[in-house]
């Protein structure tokens, strides 16, 4: 019984990873699948390009992330010890999400730019 253990908080992550990828990345698989031409009507084959690009282009995504976050973490610890490192990128995430809040709450502007830029690169990527 003890070497099952450790299933079960697997279980519950995975059982809450279900609920938000039905929650996010259904609400956008359906809203690109809603927006395709009426002329791919209902068809599983005329909309295939265009969700194997969505998850291929998500999954892309992820790993460039994943990338991205695993080597500049392993080089900033290689740099400093990894206390410094975490408590900064501690600080610098508590800091983003307060300014996030003001912003989104409308008491504060400044993120406004990197919304505009994340609309431009939008109208670049879009469907």
């Amino acid at each position: 019984m003890d070497a099952l253990l450790p299933l079960f908080p697997a279980f519950l992550i995975g059982l809450t990873g279900g609920v938000h990828c039905f929650g996010m990345c259904g609400g956008i698989v359906g809203a690109l699948t809603l927006g395709l031409p009426p002329a791919s009507g209902h068809r599983l084959l005329a909309r295939l390009p265009y969700l194997l690009a969505y998850n291929l282009g998500r999954i892309l995504s992820y790993v460039v992330a994943g990338a991205l976050a695993g080597g500049i973490g392993t080089w900033t610890a290689h740099l400093l010890s990894i206390h410094h490192a975490q408590l900064g990128l501690q600080i610098l995430a508590g800091l983003f999400m307060i300014l996030l809040g003001l912003y989104l709450a409308g008491w504060w502007s400044a993120l406004r730019g990197l919304e505009q830029a994340g609309g431009h690169l939008w109208r670049w990527i879009e469907p």
